[in-house]
């Protein structure tokens, strides 16, 4: 419950799928591969603020800003999801997750406000949790990386007083096959473990989905795309002096192939920024402190 699809899109997305195909490259970027990785994995003290605009071709579907901070096992997420309206303002929806070091959490959702509700999970310590599926896609960007050399110009390392800066840009037939097929990968794990739907599927066309009948873009990319294929990456990465990501962002430029044939151009504007490693520090919860209440407490609650 701690960690939403939108976390998940946000974190594994941008830095797993980007990051793999920046690993594929040459062999400083391994570095950069395992900054990730530790951010992900093995980092019990972060905070993080990002940010991502989705677009469907020009038009913006979605933008999702997220704060949070790990402390050891406590942590502090807050995401804001914004959805445009044809009225022209933009719908907020999201929530605020609190967890403890003993895996109670509490969660408030944009739409039910002075409400939150309880749950308890297993204590985390970390941003995502990893699993054997998980650690075997991980350890597959860590063998290949250096395994490819990306053509002349498209990728620039400087380093200076410690400071690593990387930057990616590259596009369409310049990119390796690999990054192509660790893209779907990596697509294929998130769907079948995050969204509990199968991504390699195929439908017969009288039963299948038309993009235009799902509820949202987002549910029609996640439940209906066949194949995503990766056409761009620009990408700009910071490490501290002590090999520890301090910023990425940038803009991921793919295709999406739907279940009966048409493709759809999606571009991700992305950008994270970590910081107080060590000294992030999660509040306990108190209800008063964010003018909540449960359920049963609220007025006009009537037991439904």
């Amino acid at each position: 419950m701690r960690h939403s699809r939108l976390l998940i899109l946000l974190t594994a997305c941008l830095l797993c799928v980007a990051l793999t195909a920046v690993a594929l490259t040459e062999t400083p970027l391994k570095a950069l591969w395992d900054s990730g990785c530790t951010l992900l994995f093995y980092t019990n003290n972060v905070t993080v603020d990002g940010e991502a605009t989705f677009y469907l071709g020009d038009e913006r579907f979605k933008t999702a800003k997220l704060h949070y901070v790990q402390d050891d096992c406590k942590s502090f997420y807050d995401l804001q999801l914004l959805t445009p309206r044809v009225e022209g303002h933009d719908k907020v929806t999201g929530w605020t997750i609190i967890a403890d070091e003993h895996g109670d959490y509490a969660v408030m959702e944009a739409y039910t406000p002075g409400i939150y509700r309880m749950g308890v999970d297993a204590p985390q310590d970390t941003l995502l949790r990893r699993s054997v599926q998980l650690d075997a896609l991980v350890d597959l960007g860590s063998l290949v990386a250096g395994q490819v050399v990306l053509p002349e110009g498209t990728l620039t390392v400087q380093e200076e007083n410690g400071v690593r800066k990387t930057h990616l840009d590259i596009h369409d037939d310049q990119l390796p096959d690999l990054a192509v097929s660790a893209l779907n990968l990596a697509a294929n794990f998130l769907t079948d473990r995050w969204f509990n739907s199968g991504y390699e599927r195929s439908f017969p066309e009288e039963d299948g989905i038309a993009f235009e009948n799902f509820v949202t873009v987002t549910q029609a990319l996640t439940y209906g795309t066949a194949r995503w294929v990766l056409t761009g990456l620009e990408m700009d990465c910071e490490t501290d002096d002590q090999d520890r990501l301090t910023s990425v962002r940038g803009k991921l430029l793919a295709v999406s192939e739907f279940w009966n044939g048409p493709l759809r151009d999606v571009t991700v504007e992305f950008s994270l920024n970590m910081k107080d490693y060590g000294t992030s520090q999660v509040k306990p919860f108190v209800p008063g402190d964010y003018s909540v209440v449960l359920p049963w407490e609220a007025p006009g609650y009537t037991g439904n």
